[in-house]
């Protein structure tokens, strides 16, 4: 049951009209790619996976022809966010405005004073009462959500802001992670969202540090369990982890998640 269309079409977004009939650049943000809107979108449009399983960084691989992408005249750009980004528990995440907000200033863009919209895929027509009937349930398949936001160009002071504090984190993590090369010396990614950073290795989103601007910071598993590790605590000058042993964190994340994949699911 788990692997049932949603649609009767696949990729059966319900856009806007404007979506249709006018080139736009459409700049995703989440594990899911907006790249399932390209059958419905116009021809002409663009897509970039801003935020995702492989985040690009703003000063990094790739970074100037992202911009290029982003500066093309005459279209406009949208921000295509996952909707249960708007559904975790995290400071700032109820809004996607609030949450992502800063990490587009970073790439010199800021949302329209427009409202996001809500889009999602056409119901299907499909009745699944014959298979209800064989297997006993009820089929209630939820499909994905996504929120589309328009974009528009940042102040140039938001701009330099933004960078400012990109440039000052990343050089207090490198700082930081000179004592643990094997990891910190490896190509990084930086997602700014509301207070905090989120840093990952450039090839995968599996495992990340997650730092407030003040405070504690985490290292956390993206999969199942989801389990996070408190390390230590993050000030304006410096992060400081209470096992300077970096090994050792990963070694205890992985008993901790196996020791929550073992224990009996409560009744």
């Amino acid at each position: 049951l788990q692997s049932m269309p949603w649609t009767d079409r696949y990729f059966d977004w319900n856009l806007p009209s404007r979506v249709e009939t006018e080139p736009a650049l459409f700049l995703s943000f989440g594990f899911k790619t907006a790249s399932t809107l390209v059958p419905r979108a116009h021809p002409d449009s663009a897509h970039v996976n801003l935020v995702g399983q492989h985040t690009p960084t703003v000063d990094g691989p790739g970074s100037d022809r992202i911009r290029r992408i982003i500066g093309l005249p005459q279209r406009r750009i949208y921000g295509v966010f996952d909707f249960y980004i708007t559904q975790q528990n995290m400071p700032g995440a109820g809004s996607v405005k609030t949450y992502l907000g800063d990490h587009l200033r970073l790439w010199g863009l800021d949302f329209s004073d427009e409202r996001c919209e809500l889009i999602s895929l056409r119901p299907g027509a499909v009745k699944w009462v014959s298979i209800n009937r064989i297997a006993g349930t009820r089929a209630n398949p939820a499909p994905p959500l996504l929120i589309l936001c328009e974009l528009r160009p940042s102040s140039l002071p938001d701009h330099q802001r933004a960078m400012e504090e990109f440039r000052s984190f990343a050089m207090k993590l490198e700082r930081f992670g000179a004592a643990c090369p094997e990891y910190f010396a490896k190509p990084l990614t930086y997602t700014r969202v509301y207070r905090r950073w989120i840093v990952s290795s450039f090839a995968s989103f599996e495992v990340t540090l997650d730092l407030a601007d003040e405070g504690a910071f985490y290292l956390q598993q993206m999969r199942p369990p989801y389990v996070a590790l408190r390390l230590g605590g993050v000030t304006r000058d410096e992060i400081v982890a209470a096992e300077p042993d970096c090994r050792k964190w990963f070694s205890t994340l992985s008993q901790t998640s196996a020791q929550v994949s073992r224990a009996p699911a409560s009744e």
